[in-house]
Protein backbone atom coordinates (compact mmCIF):
# COMPACT_ATOMS: atom_id res chain seq x y z
CA UNK A 1 0.00 0.00 0.00
CA UNK A 2 0.99 3.53 0.69
CA UNK A 3 2.17 3.00 4.21
CA UNK A 4 5.71 2.72 4.09
CA UNK A 5 6.88 2.09 7.49
CA UNK A 6 4.45 -0.56 10.12
CA UNK A 7 4.04 2.45 12.42
CA UNK A 8 1.89 3.93 9.87
CA UNK A 9 -0.58 1.13 9.87
CA UNK A 10 -1.12 1.33 13.53
CA UNK A 11 -3.48 4.71 13.53
CA UNK A 12 -4.79 3.27 10.01
CA UNK A 13 -5.90 0.40 11.63
CA UNK A 14 -7.29 1.56 14.55
CA UNK A 15 -8.88 4.74 13.29
CA UNK A 16 -7.59 6.89 16.18
CA UNK A 17 -5.98 10.47 14.91
CA UNK A 18 -4.44 11.34 17.83
CA UNK A 19 -2.30 8.21 19.44
CA UNK A 20 1.59 9.10 19.58
CA UNK A 21 3.10 7.26 16.43
CA UNK A 22 -0.21 8.92 14.79
CA UNK A 23 0.43 11.87 14.86
CA UNK A 24 3.55 11.91 12.43
CA UNK A 25 1.76 9.16 10.40
CA UNK A 26 -1.38 11.75 10.34
CA UNK A 27 0.17 13.74 7.68
CA UNK A 28 -0.17 11.04 5.05
CA UNK A 29 -2.70 8.52 6.40
CA UNK A 30 -5.25 11.67 7.05
CA UNK A 31 -5.52 11.97 3.61
CA UNK A 32 -6.55 8.32 3.05
CA UNK A 33 -8.14 7.68 6.20
CA UNK A 34 -9.51 10.58 7.81
CA UNK A 35 -10.25 13.65 5.73
CA UNK A 36 -10.31 15.79 8.21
Amino acid sequence: MYAKDPEIILPLDCDGGDTGTSTRANSSVLTKSDSF
